[in-house]
Formats: C-alpha cells, structure tokens, sequence
C-alpha cells in the first residue's frame, strides 16, 4: 500500500505568502513611476518620453491588484494604458510587462473594449468571456476590467487588466476602481492641455 503524504496547511500558506510580490516592491514601482513622472513634467517632455513612468506605475498597479484579488499566479495579470488619439479610436501606449505591443489602435465605439465601455460611462466596467467573442479565440486572457482616466465629462483614456483566470474581475469592480483611480489621476496629471478626449459622465458634480 502506497504510503499517504499529508499536505501541511502552515507549509502551504508560507509557501504562498512567499510567492506573492511584496508590498516593499510594489511600494517602488509606484514610487519611481512618480518620480520619472515629476521629472519629465518640470522638463515639459513630450509625452512619448513618459513611457518608462507609465510602465512602473501599471507594474505597481499590477502588483495592487494581484494581491487584493489573490491571484497566485503572476504571469495571469497584466495592466495596460490606453488613451485617446482621436474620436475613434484609442491606443495602447503601456503595458506593465516588458516586450509586450504598444502602438495598437482600436475602435472607439458604445458597444466596443470594456476601456470604451468604461470611459464614457466614467465607472469601472468589466468584461467577461473574451475568448468566446470572434476573433478573440486564442487571447492569453478571459477577462478584461477598465477604469477610466477622466476629468468632469472629458474622458482621456483608462487603466485596463487583463487575466486569465475567468472570474479575477467580476463582482469586484468597487474594490478595483478603489485601486486604479488613484494610479488613473497622476496618469491625467501627465497629460498635455492638447490631449484628445471623447465625452463621459460626470459622476462627481
């Protein structure tokens, strides 16, 4: 008779505790996101320079989320940023994962990406199911929730995450727009007075 191994529960919460991305790392990420922000807005940079902040401050986000929504698994959640470049189309500028593609458009429209869905209802708005949509059969991710970068009615972009875990998001959204809306106004603080937008709900009038 095969001999039983019996699974220590105190082994299995170290174990998971130690693989969790520490608050220290996600404190830093934020930290120099902010500080590459403040440097490159003193300096008046064009915004393509703000990238590399962009990019710290969605790893931070990222990190944020991860442990609220106790994904164990780092590699099913990425952050994007994604913002306006005219009335029809937005793009995606940063991704929290180094090698990932920026530069890629999509339609802007009601019915469209939970980041248009998110903008002009200015609310966090998650999207389930994705690989069930055409085209989407063979997406690395299965959900998708937005929060949008907005001021009064003008909506600039949002801040999305993606994961492949079905369920990471829904039911969740207050808890993550309590998230991402700090991280979604120093992103609005970057922008530029001639930054595109497209019109949304005032919520806070």
């Amino acid at each position: 008779m095969a001999a039983m191994t019996l699974l220590n529960p105190g082994h299995l919460l170290l174990k998971r505790r130690n693989d969790e991305p520490s608050w220290d790392k996600q404190s830093n990420y934020f930290v120099h996101g902010l500080r590459e922000i403040r440097t490159k807005v003193l300096a008046s940079a064009p915004p393509h320079q703000l990238n590399r902040a962009y990019e710290l401050l969605l790893r931070a986000a990222a990190i944020e989320l991860q442990r609220h929504l106790s994904l164990l698994d780092d590699t099913s959640l990425k952050t994007n940023l994604v913002l306006v470049r005219s009335a029809g189309k937005i793009e995606v500028v940063a991704r929290s994962r180094p090698g990932s593609p920026i530069g890629i458009h999509y339609t802007h429209k009601p019915s469209g990406l939970a980041a248009s869905r998110a903008m002009m209802e200015n609310k966090t708005v998650v999207a389930t199911k994705i690989r069930d949509l055409s085209g989407h059969e063979h997406k690395p991710y299965n959900t998708v929730v937005a929060t949008p970068i907005c001021d009064g009615v003008q909506a600039f972009g949002a801040m999305t995450a993606d994961s492949a875990e079905s369920g990471a998001f829904a039911g969740r959204e207050e808890a993550i727009d309590r998230i991402l809306r700090p991280y979604a106004a120093i992103i609005l603080l970057t922008l530029p007075e001639s930054a595109r937008w497209v019109h949304c709900k005032d919520r806070w009038k």
